[in-house]
């Protein structure tokens, strides 16, 4: 979500205390209500937009971002082929995360090393690759050649899938050595060079990876 902001150049203000944020939470059927929404997001990431509607979820939140920020699909299809490519990025990174709580989900990574190394391990040796290659399938199947998951320009789903890219390669980056993953190294190499994207990446807003989980 900051490199879409960041991409579209657009200030926003980030917060995260709890105090402002547990208003915004739907629990135990109570609805939280900020400005005009009133309708349940269960937990967080959120974004509230100028008009003080709350959304969760970040596929939901990043096709809103592509629709309001320009970065959204042209055609029908291809906006359900970006949805879909966002939908499966979710499930990648929740596959990916989930290695590394393999006994508690909701527990530390230090409360589970033993099982989670070797959850992680086997990970990183079957089902990630599956996955890699899956998305540069993606990317070498476009028909325009364009470089990019959909249509022949820079859409949210390509951030989408840009920003787990980082994660999985910053947290299983021998895995990526050996295998033929020209169409993604080339899509990262892309994506990194855009001035804005550039820019965020080495400034303070970049938040760095956990180093024990995909996030």
């Amino acid at each position: 979500m900051r490199l879409m902001f960041a991409l579209a150049g657009v200030s926003f203000e980030e917060f995260n205390d709890p105090a402002k944020i547990a208003p915004l939470l739907d629990r135990g059927a109570t609805i939280g209500s900020y400005g005009m929404s009133a309708f349940p997001a269960f937990a967080v990431p959120l974004v509230v937009s100028p008009e003080g509607e709350v959304l969760s979820q970040t596929t939901a939140i990043m096709a809103f971002l592509g629709k309001r920020l320009g970065y959204y699909p042209e055609s029908e299809i291809d906006q359900f082929h970006a949805l879909q490519i966002a939908c499966s990025v979710a499930d990648f990174h929740a596959e990916g995360r989930a290695c590394f709580h393999p006994v508690e989900n909701l527990a530390s990574y230090h409360d589970q090393v033993e099982e989670a190394d070797k959850a992680a391990k086997k990970f990183s040796e079957t089902r990630l690759l599956v996955w890699l290659n899956h998305f540069n399938h993606i990317l070498e199947s476009n028909p325009t050649r364009s470089g990019f998951c959909v249509g022949n320009h820079l859409t949210y789903c390509d951030v989408t899938v840009f920003y787990v890219l980082l994660a999985a390669e910053a947290q299983f980056p021998l895995a990526w050595s050996g295998a033929d993953l020209s169409a993604i190294k080339s899509f990262m190499e892309r994506i990194k060079a855009l001035p804005a994207i550039s820019a965020h990446l080495n400034s303070p807003d970049a938040k760095p990876f956990a180093g024990n989980s995909m996030m």
